[in-house]
């Protein structure tokens, strides 16, 4: 039990710090390609309850508790267009191995 606490305090730090990894994003110098600032600064949560919210989506997306909607649409979408069943596994198992 004192090894799940450990893990899930880890996840959470994790999570937490890749949510505002990108709060101080400087602008790249002119010579090289320019970052989309305004997106990154508008992606970060503006208030505690919409960062806990967040966060405790993508722990519990992380633990398997959750399915992350937008691949599922994505799949759908896809999955749409008559493919073969094969190609769906090969979809999911990709979109599997892109998390990892």
């Amino acid at each position: 039990l004192i090894q799940y606490h450990k893990m899930l305090h880890d996840l959470v730090l994790e999570k937490s710090r890749t949510i505002f990894k990108d709060e101080n994003v400087e602008q790249n110098p002119p010579w090289m390609p320019a970052l989309p600032i305004q997106k990154i600064k508008y992606l970060i949560p503006k208030s505690e309850q919409a960062f806990t919210q967040l966060l405790r989506k993508q722990v519990l997306c992380d633990l398997r508790l959750m399915s992350k909607v937008n691949r599922e649409s994505l799949l759908v979408r896809w999955a749409g267009k008559k493919r073969d069943r094969v190609d769906e596994i090969l979809v999911r198992e990709l979109q599997d191995e892109e998390d990892v």
